[in-house]
């Protein structure tokens, strides 16, 4: 059984302490990264990480660009955007091209959390079992 991964992305720490208790009991192996640049350093690192849940607004590299930018080389990565600013226009559009898997909205409701980052677990296993088929065996 492959570790599950979860990754967690925020510029603000207490939003990180708060993640990490709302998912301490969930069994997925928990990464933080105060920044884009930080998430991009532990996907050099670490693999696989099948999720990234990541605020949208942030200093540099905003949630959404990150993620584009994990699934220009990790295709399989599912992404969730997680925010209490974001642009409703381009948060629909990158639903529709299928950048990310979900918009949750601050201050979050903890069970719709943790069902979305559940089914985003399974996504990323269907994704990955359509695109090696071999590998299941």
């Amino acid at each position: 059984m492959t570790v599950k991964r979860l990754i967690c992305v925020d510029d603000e720490p207490f939003i990180l302490k708060s993640l990490q208790r709302s998912f301490r009991k969930d069994g997925y192996e928990l990464l933080f990264a105060g920044s884009g640049l930080d998430a991009l350093s532990i996907f050099e690192r670490v693999q696989p990480i099948q999720v990234i849940l990541s605020d949208f607004i942030m200093a540099g590299i905003n949630g959404l660009d990150l993620i584009r930018m994990v699934k220009a080389t990790r295709p399989h990565v599912v992404g969730i955007i997680l925010t209490g600013y974001a642009n409703v226009h381009q948060c629909a559009a990158a639903l529709d091209e299928k950048s990310i898997f979900a918009v949750i909205h601050k201050p979050w409701n903890l069970d719709l959390l943790r069902r979305t980052v559940a089914r985003a677990m399974e996504q990323y296993e269907i994704d990955a079992a359509a695109a090696y088929p071999d590998a299941a065996s």
